[in-house]
């Protein structure tokens, strides 16, 4: 993003996870101030159990490529928090793909 550049809505699809705990409200606070007024910041936040799902099917074979090392055990109550810190009013938070994902859409007033 470029100094001063504004949306209406970022999405963030299985990001946070890969976010250090020292960078996410950094991460928060950017995403609020690229925002238009109104606008919303969309994520998708896995749940913990995924990690777990992923090592067996990549020690059976089954999976590879995904950066399990990259993940910092992002804690998904920590979301709202990070959010609400940065200015931010939640929309919405559900859970989709049998409780295994979560998505969180935030609205800057």
């Amino acid at each position: 993003m470029m100094p001063g550049e504004r949306f209406d809505n970022i999405a963030a699809l299985a990001v946070l996870e890969h976010i250090i705990s020292n960078d996410q409200p950094a991460f928060f606070e950017a995403c609020h101030t690229h925002l238009n007024p109104g606008g919303r910041l969309i994520l998708t936040v896995p749940s913990p159990a995924v990690d777990k799902i992923i090592a067996v099917l990549v020690k059976w074979k089954l999976a590879e490529g995904m950066s399990l090392e990259e993940h910092y055990g992002y804690r998904i109550q920590n979301t709202v928090p990070l959010a609400k810190n940065a200015g931010f009013h939640l929309l919405k938070h559900s859970r989709f793909q049998l409780g295994l994902n979560n998505l969180f859409v935030f609205q800057k007033p």
